[in-house]
């Protein structure tokens, strides 16, 4: 919801609307679709990084090497 908000906020601001007025539909849509794509963006890293630490657990913990 965070950048969500964000984006009907500059969507505002380019418009001219003050904080109290509805926006449209199709402002709300791009809000929304602007949201999610900032939203879902580090997804990829996230998988990155759980995976390095999966690595660093065998090795250091098991003392086994990671199929690779």
């Amino acid at each position: 919801m965070g950048f969500a908000r964000l984006a009907e906020d500059s969507i505002r601001k380019i418009r001219g609307k003050g904080e109290n007025e509805k926006l449209g539909a199709f402002d709300k849509i791009i809000a929304s679709s602007i949201g999610g794509a900032l939203a879902t963006w580090n997804q990829p890293i996230e998988v990155i990084r759980v995976e390095v630490f999966y690595f660093i657990f065998l090795i250091t913990c098991w003392n086994i090497e990671p199929f690779v």
